[in-house]
């Protein structure tokens, strides 16, 4: 089954989405990438984050929240102009 191409292509589509949510990632400012790498890549709780950022949790909290909502759109936007092109 691991070579069907119904399962490559699917791997593949998931590796591409991998690729383009890192490169908007890797495009958010410094505070905001360092707070999203933190908390959804690293694990981190909000407690520790705000300690290592020196900042409050309730602004760790909205910090991250503004993170993914940019990387949210970014994706939306992608998949908007994509679908336009079909």
């Amino acid at each position: 089954m691991k070579n069907h191409p119904f399962h490559q292509n699917d791997q593949q589509e998931r590796d591409e989405i991998v690729e383009i949510v890192q490169k908007i990632i890797d495009s958010l400012p410094d505070h905001q990438r360092e707070v999203i790498q933190m908390r959804d890549i690293d694990g981190l709780d909000y407690d520790e984050i705000a300690e290592i950022i020196g900042r409050d949790i309730p602004y760790t909290r909205v910090l991250l929240s503004r993170a993914r909502k940019t990387v949210k759109e970014k994706i939306e936007k992608i998949y908007a102009y994509e679908a336009k092109q079909q």
